[in-house]
């Protein structure tokens, strides 16, 4: 599937539709990066993986007005070599 959103002048952000993700799956996420050689690293307001030195995913998260965590996604393709 190709969402021609790793392309560096599209620059898309992508709500993820489940609000306050649970902190089990991002527990998992980085222990699945790490088994798997993928750098992560924690963010003030979410984490960041490195697949390569051009390619990155970084998941986001901001309070609504409810004081739910909404969480987003955004891919940086440097090179725009791969689809997502």
């Amino acid at each position: 599937m190709d969402l021609n959103i790793i392309q560096p002048e599209n620059d898309a952000v992508f709500e993820i539709e489940s609000l306050d993700l649970p902190a089990i799956v991002t527990d998992k996420l980085f222990i699945a990066s790490q088994a798997n050689q993928v750098d992560i690293f924690a963010l003030d307001n979410g984490f960041q993986l490195n697949f390569s030195e051009n390619i990155k995913l970084l998941f986001v998260s901001k309070l609504d007005n409810l004081g739910h965590s909404q969480w987003y996604f955004r891919v940086i393709d440097e090179n725009n070599s791969f689809p997502f």
